[in-house]
């Protein structure tokens, strides 16, 4: 391997490091959450929000940090986002009440709307083409789907082991090790390009509606539908229509029409959708079954998901490297079919079933589905993007990620407590945890919806392949036909300028 082959894969190294201390934290507080509501005084209707509160922040201003990054630069903002991070994770650990616990988690969503666009455009551009841009876009996958699955791991075995607070500051020696190597090892105008001034306009309206339409949700699910949840939702529709206007005219707009208006990258963008708002809420009613049902302590908890982290990781390299190129639609079909047989299984739990016979598959089937589902989705919507677009379109793939996982976290676990309530009064004579059991099976019905929906979109969006060639002349090439991220090995294809 020559010097500069040896550079580029530390680069990748490095990326990968600090997307993986912005996914841990997406869900290493799931199973600290018992914990976490107890120490902190958070009440059942409020408890979500530890994790939703990061997600949101972390979605809405994803697109500006994109933005922000295409503007300054991606090494000064991957450094200065890992350096905000590890403040913000220091903050939220040391928290002894629901406000400050909940302003730490807002202040490392912020800060990782600035670190993983960054990470994400360093590694497209560092393997712009070939057989070597497919195992990078595989490894940094399977980190960043890891790195979800590993938080449910590592929050048990910290919480236990010593204390809730550490699951928010495991992250600190990773956050060092990516600055430091970011900030030795990449050059200091990497990938920087001149491009108009943020929009912040833009960037307030869809923070102010992300946020709206997730409260007027949440507030849904415990209150029902009243004035100040129509009120809620109206606000949030209204920000969001407002946005579309404004990026109609902006400079520089957060959503650039050339990057969201290709159709098979807004295929991926919407499978991505459905996939997480169908499984992420899971994560947390999966940890409530394990420790209220089933009696776990938080340290079998995260041990319990262990095949989970195993099996996603080999989806994402072992699958998704060999056929992400070639035939990204079969894949995603296929690893969709996983994750539904994975959920279907889910449903058959019950307060006496045993861990290796139903839910040890199901977390297997689940994780080989995610990693195979999420290689070609990242490959295809961050393929072919001018440079001053590239962290754009990396932030605005990361922000359907985090919103799709806050809104399913919210609408999923909302459902599943009222499928409980409800299940409790019809059968008030009901055995223990039978109510608990007849909600998760409510929302999981939900999850095999949208999972079904995201099949449908990838059929309709998303070619058999993308045919190889080079884009005609008269063609931009955020808008081509994305033709390198099937046959990414081929010589004739487009590049970024």
């Amino acid at each position: 391997m020559t010097k500069p082959d040896r550079r580029r894969w530390a680069v990748l190294a490095f990326a990968t490091l600090g997307q993986f201390v912005v996914a841990i934290d997406v869900t290493v507080a799931n199973v600290a959450l018992p914990s976490i509501q107890a120490a902190v005084g958070l009440s059942d209707s409020t408890r979500q929000w530890v994790v939703a509160a990061y997600s949101l922040a972390f979605a809405g201003a994803l697109l500006s940090g994109g933005r922000l990054a295409d503007t300054v630069g991606h090494r000064r903002t991957f450094v200065a986002g890992l350096a905000s991070f590890g403040l913000a994770s220091i903050v939220a650990g040391c928290a002894q009440e629901p406000v400050l616990l909940l302003v730490g988690r807002v202040w490392q969503g912020l800060s990782g709307a600035v670190l993983a666009p960054s990470a994400l455009a360093i590694v497209s551009a560092t393997f712009p083409r070939g057989r070597d841009r497919a195992r990078a876009m595989g490894i940094y996958s399977s980190v960043a789907a890891s790195g979800l699955a590993l938080g449910l791991v590592v929050g048990g075995l910290l919480t236990q082991i010593l204390t809730w607070r550490w699951a928010f500051w495991f992250v600190l020696p990773f956050v060092a090790v990516a600055a430091v190597g970011g900030a030795t090892l990449l050059p200091r105008e990497a990938h920087a390009v001149r491009v108009p001034r943020n929009d912040l306009v833009g960037g307030g309206l869809l923070l102010a509606g992300l946020a709206a339409l997730a409260l007027g949700v949440a507030r849904s699910q415990s209150d029902g539908v009243d004035p100040t949840v129509v009120a809620l939702l109206a606000a949030g529709v209204l920000s969001i229509v407002a946005l579309i206007l404004v990026e109609r005219r902006a400079s520089a707009p957060l959503l650039p029409p050339a990057v969201v208006a290709q159709p098979a990258r807004a295929g991926a963008y919407l499978v991505t959708t459905c996939v997480l708002m169908g499984l992420f809420g899971l994560f947390i009613l999966a940890t409530f079954y394990l420790q209220d049902v089933k009696g776990y302590s938080p340290v079998a908890t995260g041990l319990a998901f262990i095949p989970l982290v195993v099996s996603m990781a080999l989806g994402a390299t072992v699958l998704s490297g060999r056929f992400a190129n070639t035939h990204p639609r079969l894949l995603i079909l296929a690893g969709l079919g996983l994750a539904v047989t994975a959920v279907m299984i889910m449903r058959q739990l019950n307060p006496t079933s045993s861990y290796v016979t139903v839910l040890l598959p199901a977390e297997i089937l689940l994780g080989f589905g995610l990693g195979t589902v999420l290689v070609p989705c990242t490959n295809i919507s961050t393929y072919g993007v001018v440079p001053g677009n590239a962290a754009a379109a990396s932030a605005i793939y990361a922000a359907v990620q985090q919103v799709s996982a806050a809104i399913g976290t919210i609408v999923l676990n909302g459902m599943a407590a009222a499928g409980a309530a409800s299940w409790a009064a019809a059968h008030p004579d009901a055995a223990p945890f039978e109510n608990t059991i007849a909600g998760l099976v409510d929302a999981l019905g939900l999850t095999i919806g949208l999972l079904v929906l995201a099949a449908v979109v990838a059929v309709l969006f998303i070619r058999p392949t993308e045919p190889s060639g080079p884009a005609p002349p008269n063609r931009s090439p955020d808008s081509g036909d994305l033709a390198m991220a099937a046959h990414p090995t081929s010589r004739t294809s487009r590049e970024e300028p």
